[in-house]
């Protein structure tokens, strides 16, 4: 669940991503253009192949 994983790094990293559900929501995006801006990537409505490797997720 390389989702999940996303979201327990979101969350160590403190962005809050919400319940660690593998879903995409409102309020995982949110950490996710968080963590964007803190590390100068490109700010999407949704999850870059940059942000990905960013945060290590393993597919």
């Amino acid at each position: 669940m390389w989702l999940n994983s996303i979201q327990r790094t979101l969350y160590r990293g403190g962005d809050n991503p919400g319940p660690t559900n593998g879903t995409v929501g409102r309020q995982t995006m949110a950490a996710v253009n968080a963590f964007q801006k803190d590390f100068n990537l490109t700010v999407a409505d949704y999850l870059t192949i940059e942000t990905v490797r960013a945060l290590g997720a393993n597919f």
